[in-house]
């Protein structure tokens, strides 16, 4: 009866250890979300991955379609299986952000670029803890002048030369989406968005009219626009010469050039990008606030800024057209840095950044307006 008893009592030391080891290996687990295809096997490949690696750390891997209100539902709820999330600007400051992401206010960051620690807002964000910067890309201008009649060319084409149709013809390329494109309609105008849309002190009716003033602005375009969703679509239709002028992110722009002018140098390409039309924009990393591998993720995110995994930002950088958001130079390929710092805050001609708290605070409203004004002008 003693042996059993001991026995037993061994087998049952057994499956705690068990339990105990296992969760030790769950806890060296981060289970990481982003946008998928070409993009994030870079991403992952280049740079999270070795980071990971040398942080003991194990990756599980998926991609998502940006579906953030089922996001927030998931995370509300406590259904949530996700550690570390890729999410656009206008999510990282959504409502009731501090309830749905974790924070770790006190997060180190060394090798993070300094223009994170001299934009108020941006340093607000990371203050608080509950994002840090995946990367940096531009909303911007950009036309085939080799399309263009010969004596229309010029010297840049921003978004005032995108509305001129008459001296400027041709199909325009715009993402089907509000944000950056009410900003393109506001400058084409000569206003700030600055000033005119992300002012806090704005009264939410003055957004409203300046908004349809936007989308009032955008209709003067119809008949001649190529409206696009992915990347894809914008690269093969600038490519194909589908679109003359495009409201394009600036690295696929650097695939385009790539392909129509392959080592040729950006001023003697057929593509043409305007500097001062650029609106910057931030990607973050979020760790939703009901994992139980938040210390995982966080030590992830800091592995991420190390002085080690500078080199892996810089190819995930070369080969995507996405600034790394890092203090250092990014490429010694200069059509690969001009359109990377074509997209960063480095792009001293850009003419705003994007801005996450007037778009965290306004996207639901301002997205039904522009699905209506869409269906009103198919």
């Amino acid at each position: 009866m003693l042996r059993l008893i001991f026995l037993g009592t061994l087998v049952l030391v057994g499956i705690l250890s068990g339990q105990r080891f296992a969760r030790a290996s769950e806890d060296n687990v981060v289970h990481i979300v982003s946008w998928g295809g070409k993009f994030q096997s870079d991403l992952m490949s280049s740079w999270v991955a070795p980071a990971a690696k040398r942080s003991g750390l194990i990756l599980q891997t998926d991609s998502w379609d940006g579906d953030y209100g089922a996001l927030t539902r998931r995370v509300s709820i406590g259904l949530n299986t996700w550690d570390l999330v890729h999410v656009e600007s206008y999510y990282v400051m959504t409502p009731g952000h501090d309830q749905l992401f974790r924070s770790f206010p006190k997060r180190s960051l060394p090798t993070i670029s300094a223009t994170y620690l001299n934009d108020p807002l941006l340093v607000t964000i990371l203050n608080e803890g509950y994002a840090a910067p995946v990367l940096e890309y531009a909303y911007i201008a950009a036309t085939r002048e080799d399309l263009l009649p010969q004596n229309a060319k010029q010297t840049s084409y921003g978004w005032k030369e995108f509305w001129d149709l008459k001296r400027l013809p041709g199909h325009r390329g715009l993402r089907d989406f509000p944000i950056g494109n009410l900003e393109a309609a506001l400058v084409s105008l000569g206003h700030s968005p600055q000033s005119y849309l992300y002012d806090p002190t704005l009264a939410k009716d003055v957004i409203q009219h300046r908004v349809q003033e936007a989308l009032d602005r955008l209709h003067e375009l119809r008949g001649y626009i190529v409206w696009w969703k992915t990347g894809d679509q914008l690269e093969a239709s600038l490519d194909s010469g589908d679109m003359v002028f495009a409201g394009a992110w600036s690295g696929r722009l650097l695939s385009v050039h790539r392909e129509l002018c392959k080592t040729v140098t950006v001023a003697q390409c057929r593509l043409k990008t305007a500097l001062d039309s650029a609106l910057i924009s931030t990607d973050w990393w979020v760790i939703p606030a009901n994992t139980t591998r938040g210390e995982a993720a966080d030590k992830l995110v800091k592995a991420l800024f190390s002085r080690e995994a500078v080199d892996g930002a810089k190819q995930f950088s070369e080969r995507q057209g996405y600034t790394a958001p890092i203090n250092d130079k990014i490429s010694a390929d200069p059509v690969a840095q001009f359109y990377l710092n074509a997209g960063s805050s480095g792009n001293t001609q850009a003419v705003a950044r994007i801005d996450e708290r007037f778009w965290s605070a306004n996207f639901d409203w301002i997205n039904e307006e522009w699905q209506s004004w869409r269906l009103a002008n198919q």
